[in-house]
């Protein structure tokens, strides 16, 4: 059972709370989606690296009555775990690093995607400095598609598990749909009228069969540290079924920050050193990495 929290638990937290009710919340992202309801504690049983178990106490979450997520309201799923970096945060409580590996994000049966905690992991692949908090901001030093470095200026980048489709700075969408829409009508691909022509991108045609051989997307950080987009990484399904495909970003709200969402982090490896300050990049199938 999931216990209630009352003032005495929350007193760190921005959230008014007059004992013995509940404490409410309200969590929300910039783009739109709310939940809501109140705060709550459960004890969690993890399994670990040599096949035991650890039980974690106190684990705060929020126990949503409402919520715009539609993961939420999808009866597969039972809510949104949460990898942001704070005084009641699981993170904090499981050591100061974790990792994930993300395959095909398409497949609800793919059996590799993983999640690790825990100081004893080991970190490879090329590392970045990057700024801890409520979420993780790097340096985006440049984007290059094909190997043209396009007129994209450095600037910060958050890179989110909890966003899908990446979240261009307002000022650079515009840049890159330009230089793919060049691409795509070379390859003779027709495009799609959409309603929403300033923010969307989409193309009749299946991804798998015509876009193999297309230049790479790449998002270059520090140190050579780089995400390389695949177009499964880059595209994603249009509504009008498999024989369509639209780009997988879209303009931010913000003039100065890009979110780098969880398609283009796609057969990656993202290492989070919090003592450090460090995030490590590595390229890899997950079905491998679940053997290291």
């Amino acid at each position: 059972m999931a216990s209630l929290l009352s003032m005495p638990r929350l007193t760190a937290l921005p959230h008014e709370c007059m004992p013995p009710a509940p404490c409410p919340f309200r969590q929300g992202y910039a783009i739109g989606p709310e939940a809501s309801g109140v705060f709550a504690t459960e004890q969690l049983i993890l399994g670990t690296s040599d096949e035991g178990t650890r039980i974690i106490s106190d684990v705060m979450f929020g126990c949503a009555n409402e919520s715009e997520y539609s993961i939420v309201n999808d009866t597969r799923f039972n809510g949104v775990f949460g990898l942001g970096y704070h005084s009641e945060s699981l993170v904090k409580k499981l050591g100061s690093k974790f990792s994930y590996c993300v395959g095909d994000i398409t497949d609800p049966n793919y059996p590799y995607s993983q999640l690790r905690f825990g100081d004893g992991i080991e970190f490879e692949g090329d590392s970045i400095p990057m700024e801890v908090g409520g979420v993780y901001r790097v340096s985006l030093e440049s984007i290059s598609i094909g190997g043209e470095r396009l007129a994209i200026s450095q600037h910060t980048a958050v890179i989110d598990t909890g966003t899908v489709i990446t979240r261009l700075a307002n000022n650079y969408f515009a840049v890159i749909r330009k230089k793919l829409r060049s691409i795509l009508e070379g390859l003779g691909l027709r495009e799609i009228s959409v309603y929403h022509e300033n923010t969307e991108l989409c193309y009749r045609g299946n991804v798998e069969t015509e876009l193999v051989g297309f230049p790479v997307f790449r998002f270059q950080f520090a140190n050579s540290a780089a995400l390389e987009l695949e177009p499964r990484s880059l595209f994603r399904k249009g509504r009008w079924g498999s024989k369509s495909f639209c780009l997988a970003m879209s303009p931010s709200i913000s003039t100065e920050i890009t979110i780098v969402g969880l398609m283009a982090q796609q057969h990656y490896n993202m290492g989070y050193n919090i003592d450090t300050e460090r995030l490590y990049i590595q390229k890899i199938d997950c079905e491998y990495y679940m053997d290291s």
